[in-house]
């Protein structure tokens, strides 16, 4: 007589469960609102969600809309959707490390298709007489199309994603016509997704659980400031006709009145572990 048994096999299957969403109506009841000055020298003054609402600067809807006004890290920093002025590709970057110099971070972005830009993540440097600063951190360019700036408006823009483990952080970009379906669906199978454009970690080079903790989601506009301001001049002073961001921006408000993010929606997963069952019938 046939009989049946069931029993766990291993591996156990590993999947994403969707932890958090941040989206439609309540999408800004998971922010608080900065109203300190720009800790990057920016020519902006930050609002509190009351006052920007006010002002119309803010909304809520199938997306969350964040404009800017255009009438008269110590565990660590990711920025994932970074740039400046005219600059047609993402470059997503790290900032790392204390004073004390104990908590080093390189990286070299192997397995990476981007372009490192720049391989030191930390924000001090210890040397034999003094410590610096190295506001730039580490880097890496996306050197694919259409993920920044106006090419990535006019495609419909996309999503970014972040495979954040003990062992690396990945980052991958997918325009709206390439979106995984298992993201789609909200089972997010990073295996699935090829190759990232930007690898920290994995290296031996930076110790992923040592220097990121504890973060927070940002979404921020500043003009001008140390990054726009530095790279004026790679093309936004000869289209403008004026040879510093801070002579052009207060007099030019109406220019900006594209500028805002357009947010449908912000997903967090947690990894869960499933056993994986067999059932043996003889």
């Amino acid at each position: 007589m046939p009989s049946s048994s069931l029993f766990p096999s291993q591996p156990a299957s590993t999947v994403y469960k969707l932890d958090t969403e941040y989206s439609g109506s309540s999408f800004f009841d998971g922010f608080t609102f900065f109203t300190d000055a720009d800790p990057t020298n920016g020519f902006v003054d930050y609002l509190s969600y009351s006052d920007a609402q006010s002002a119309g600067l803010i909304s809520t809807g199938s997306s969350a809309i964040m404009r800017v006004d255009n009438t008269t890290v110590y565990n660590g920093e990711l920025d994932i959707i970074e740039g400046a002025n005219d600059q047609d590709q993402d470059q997503s970057s790290a900032h790392t490390g204390d004073a004390s110099g104990t908590r080093q971070c390189r990286i070299s972005n192997a397995g990476g298709s981007g372009e490192l830009v720049e391989d030191n993540c930390n924000l001090f440097t210890t040397g034999p007489s003094n410590t610096t600063t190295n506001p730039d951190g580490c880097g890496v360019s996306d050197t694919s199309s259409a993920n920044y700036g106006a090419a990535f408006n006019s495609n419909g823009g996309g999503v970014y994603a972040m495979d954040w483990t003990s062992s690396s952080i990945k980052l991958y970009f997918f325009p709206r016509s390439s979106i995984p379906s298992d993201i789609s669906y909200g089972w997010p199978t990073p295996s699935n997704w090829g190759t990232p454009y930007a690898v920290f970690g994995g290296d031996g080079l930076c110790n992923i659980d040592a220097n990121f903790a504890d973060m927070r989601i940002i979404f921020d506009i500043t003009f001008c400031g140390d990054f726009g301001s530095d790279t004026w001049g790679n093309g936004c002073a000869a289209k403008t006709g004026v040879d510093q961001c801070y002579k052009y921006v207060p007099v030019n408000p109406s220019a900006f009145a594209e500028t805002y993010w357009d947010v449908s929606y912000v997903k967090v997963y947690q990894q869960v572990i499933f056993p994986i069952y067999l059932i043996s019938i003889s």
